[in-house]
């Protein structure tokens, strides 16, 4: 400590010279000032040249000041102080380093508290109220497949309750009840399917192509795995969109977090359609924030509480969008002209681009080649409810246990080589693959209950009532039975295996 006090008290010192030093040289400065006004009077002098002679006699007398050797001899002291000083501060920076390591240990994982593929950011949380709220302006009835979310979300009102106040061929604009920043355009398109539509959506790269507000947008994060991978996980994606200024609102950018699900099958709401339940598909975005797209200028960073779209099928096989849009990101002094421009011209023109440019879209090659049903994104609850994550993406042949415990070794090791076939291919056919197995199943044991009860059957009252040379006609009648379980099992192995022959044929 006595070291440390030498250089700091030398610094300190320095520090008092020079503002002594100051201070003489003003008072200096002022001291002859009868001798100025004097000489002011007998040589006409005015008051500007009166203040130039003072700041000349500043000048020079701090500069006699710095020429005095005593002066000398402290500025070599004040440097000695400061190089001594610097010594110091190194030894203290030396001795606290490593106390601040010790207080800046990284926090433990967060992925170690959270469920394994969780986003240590966007949680499952933050995944799941997006969805709750997108579902209570759409489509309330899906909402018990989702955890309520803790935070305040949308009161339940579906679409058919909003305000009409656009009504065209193919274009419908409604405007929600309780919240007025809040818009439905929908679009219908017959000639086109659905999947079509959904491959122009989702890839938020065709965002400048079909809105002509967008300026630039593109993916900043996956979330969730692709493919096949991702039946009972949620996926989603972060994207960041620039948007062009249209007087007088000013340009705009943000970060969307979008969550894609498909929701339980219903009937079409459209008259004189199929009974077929339809396929429907939803987008859930909201804006976050992301350490990779920080705020930029020329851009004012839009908030949006909730959007998104829902792509379904008409029931004659074109489909339906409906493009949730929140505008209170505008901000509420824009004009109710310039919401209207929105809602009954900009965004139903953005739509029917969308629809021509998904007549000649070509997906990337990871999505055109998926086939079957690997396109759909993962059923809405599916990543809750373990049921519903193996139907979605076809139970595991190993985890279902035979019902005949009498196999034999040759037929396992069969099935063992047909689930590693099964594995290879197509979730859609492998599903349909394994309800035949279960059924054939069921049915086996079921023969087996009944072969079981009539030898109970037989060996408690029918030897009773039967004479002792019957007996062959017992172990006959168990023959027969036996037979045509053996005869039954055969019939649905035959039957599996044309139908596993035919689908790896048609998948060749």
């Amino acid at each position: 400590m006595a070291a440390a006090e030498g250089p700091i008290s030398k610094r300190h010192i320095v520090s008092d010279d020079a503002s002594s030093r100051t201070a003489f040289a003003l008072v200096s400065s002022v001291a002859p000032l009868y001798f100025l006004i004097t000489l002011k009077q007998r040589l006409s002098l005015d008051n500007l040249h009166l203040g130039l002679v003072e700041v000349v006699l500043l000048l020079v007398l701090r500069f006699v000041i710095n020429l005095n050797p005593v002066n000398a001899v402290r500025r070599a002291e004040s440097v000695a102080g400061v190089v001594s000083q610097a010594d110091q501060d190194e030894y203290d920076r030396s001795s606290v380093v490593p106390k601040a390591r010790r207080l800046k240990r990284k926090p433990k994982s967060r992925k170690s508290a959270k469920s394994k593929g969780e986003h240590p950011v966007y949680t499952d949380a933050v995944i799941d109220k997006c969805l709750y709220s997108m579902l209570a302006i759409v489509d309330p009835k899906p909402l018990g497949e989702l955890k309520e979310p803790k935070d305040d979300t949308p009161a339940p009102i579906p679409l058919d309750q909003w305000a009409l106040v656009h009504d065209s061929e193919r274009t419908k604009v409604m405007k929600h009840p309780s919240m007025p920043q809040l818009y439905a355009i929908s679009s219908t398109f017959p000639e086109l399917e659905v999947r079509k539509l959904w491959e122009v959506l989702i890839d938020a790269g065709n965002r400048v192509t079909w809105d002509g507000l967008c300026e630039k947008a593109e993916t900043v994060e996956e979330l969730g795995p692709r493919g096949v991978k991702a039946d009972g996980k949620r996926q989603g994606s972060i994207a960041y969109l620039a948007m062009k200024g249209m007087f007088p609102v000013k340009a705009k950018d943000m970060c969307l977090l979008s969550i894609i699900t498909r929701l339980p099958p219903t009937a079409s709401t459209v008259p004189d359609s199929s009974d077929k339940p339809i396929l429907r598909l939803m987008c859930a975005t909201t804006s976050v924030e992301h350490k990779d797209r920080p705020e930029q200028s020329g851009y004012n960073r839009m908030k949006l509480a909730i959007s998104g779209f829902v792509a379904e099928e008409d029931g004659h096989g074109g489909s339906r969008l409906i493009q949730i849009t929140d505008l209170s990101g505008l901000g509420s002094w824009v004009p109710d002209k310039i919401i209207q421009l929105v809602t009954k011209n900009i965004i139903p023109k953005s739509l029917a681009k969308v629809g021509k440019l998904a007549e000649t879209y070509e997906p990337k090659k990871e999505r055109a080649a998926l086939q079957g049903d690997d396109w759909l994104p993962p059923l809405l609850g599916s990543w809750d409810d373990p049921a519903l994550a193996k139907e979605a993406q076809g139970a595991d042949a190993g985890e279902i246990e035979a019902d005949d415990s009498e196999g034999e070794e040759g037929e396992e090791e069969e099935e063992d080589d047909d689930d590693e076939e099964l594995a290879n291919m197509p979730a859609s056919e492998a599903r349909s693959l394994r309800e035949l197995v279960v059924q054939l199943r069921t049915v086996t044991s079921r023969l087996s209950s009944l072969e079981s009860g009539t030898k109970n059957e037989q060996s408690g009252w029918l030897q009773r009532i039967m004479p002792s040379n019957a007996a062959v006609h017992q172990s006959t009648g168990l023959a027969g039975v036996l037979s045509s379980s053996v005869f039954g099992g055969a019939v649905g192995a035959a039957t599996v295996f044309a139908l596993f022959m035919r689908m790896t044929r048609r998948r060749q």
